[in-house]
């Protein structure tokens, strides 16, 4: 279990708490997370089990995100630009042996600024999540880069076969990938108590 991380920031408009950890699950040996929850930037990366140096695309592409943790204000191309980087980082890592094949999903949050004032924005790349949680209601914002996502956005199958499918741990986008992913990006303004 990595160790637990919290910290609280104030910007012009909004007061962010945020805590962080992360756990090995019950499936691997090694836990290929690692995360970012500092200045604007929160994210997680989760490196691709099963594939070379998961842990060391993970750690690159949060090391580059948190390369925008001290910025403000953000805008959304910069979470974009920033996500490309890192792709581009991971690729020239995988030139060796152990680490050829190497890739992560990640997804998070960063504070920018619009239309004069602070938005989240949402990102991921893969099947990494990010959920919005306001009053008693959990809501997926993010949609997962996977092969039983296309399947149920297809009405191929249903929620009930997803989630036993064979397919159901294959991604479909990725960090480490030629050419690199497209993330998807969602701004949206903040709501007190969220």
């Amino acid at each position: 279990m990595s160790p637990t991380h919290y910290a609280s920031i104030t910007t012009a408009d909004t007061r962010i708490r945020v805590g962080a950890r992360s756990h090995v699950g019950l499936v691997r040996q090694l836990n290929e997370d690692s995360f970012v929850a500092e200045g604007y930037v929160y994210a997680v990366a989760d490196g691709m089990g099963g594939h070379a140096a998961g842990e060391v695309a993970s750690q690159i592409a949060v090391l580059t995100l948190r390369d925008l943790g001290g910025n403000h204000p953000l805008r959304p191309d910069d979470i974009v630009d920033n996500i490309r980087e890192s792709n581009r980082r991971i690729l020239k890592a995988a030139q060796s042996p152990d680490t050829d094949g190497m890739g992560t999903t990640m997804a998070g949050v960063t504070v920018v600024r619009t239309g004069g004032a602070d938005h989240w924005c949402v990102f991921n790349v893969g099947d990494s999540r990010v959920y919005r949680l306001m009053g008693n209601r959990m809501s997926q914002i993010t949609h997962d880069h996977s092969e039983v996502r296309e399947l149920l956005d297809a009405g191929l199958i249903t929620p009930e076969e997803a989630q036993r499918h064979p397919l159901r741990n294959v991604i479909t986008r990725s960090l480490g990938t030629d050419p690199g992913p497209l993330p998807d990006v969602w701004v949206f303004p903040p709501h007190p108590g969220e």
